[in-house]
């Protein structure tokens, strides 16, 4: 026998949600997540919650029949499909809760809605996987307000001579506040020497920063691997 709405839900629940409906304070696919039907069961439910209004009992009105659960469990072959779809295997991208419902009725002639599937999900203990929130690649911090108070620092390797040249490494260097190039130069490798000859340019034409912001290549890294 099906469970009944009010059983499921609440007399109070279901009044305030098709009330709302019927007062447009509500959408139609809102009330339906709601209250976890279909669209023929909610305008069964409205029909019977205006003829009760009409009649001055609005705040006796019950749910009744209305708005049992749905049919029994969908079709085996839609259910793999969606299990599929929602926690699809080897790390791939799952479909969204509306995506799915709407291949279910594209290959299956299965016409469902996004909270249909949301609701199937949760009842089978099934749920897209939400992508972990990527870190900061760096830390967000205010420019600085005086020149020489802070270079930033960057190497870039790349083919700069055309890809039958060896790898070139690009050393290239701003002031934050000006943001004027205080040093820009390619090196055959990235390494100490490299380093030493590019810093050493820098200073002799543009003077000492107070701070260099560097990557956490090892080069600025002592033996305990604590930055210099």
């Amino acid at each position: 026998m099906k469970t009944q709405i009010s059983n499921r839900l609440g007399v109070a629940h279901v009044r305030d949600t098709v009330k709302q409906f019927v007062e447009e304070t509500l959408s139609r696919e809102q009330a339906m997540e709601s209250l976890q039907i279909g669209q023929s069961c909610l305008y069964d439910l409205r029909s019977s919650y205006l003829a009760a209004r009409a009649a001055g009992l609005e705040g006796a009105w019950l749910p009744g029949r209305s708005g049992g659960n749905r049919k029994g469990e969908w079709p085996v072959a839609e259910q793999a499909f969606l299990t599929r779809a929602l926690v699809p295997p080897s790390g791939a991208k799952p479909y969204s809760y509306a995506f799915a419902a709407s291949e279910l009725g594209r290959r299956f002639v299965h016409e469902v809605d996004r909270g249909q599937v949301r609701h199937w999900a949760l009842d089978h203990g099934l749920r897209p996987q939400r992508p972990k929130p990527r870190a900061l690649a760096h830390m967000r911090r205010w420019q600085r307000q005086a020149v020489g108070e802070l270079w930033q620092l960057d190497a870039t390797p790349d083919h700069f001579l055309g890809a039958a040249h060896p790898v070139l490494h690009l050393l290239d260097m701003l002031d934050d506040c000006s943001r004027l190039q205080v040093g820009c130069r390619l090196y055959p490798r990235e390494c100490i020497p490299a380093y030493l000859d590019f810093f050493s340019r820098a200073f002799s034409r543009y003077g000492l920063p107070l701070e260099i912001y560097v990557d956490q290549a090892r080069f600025f890294r002592t033996a305990s691997g604590e930055l210099t």
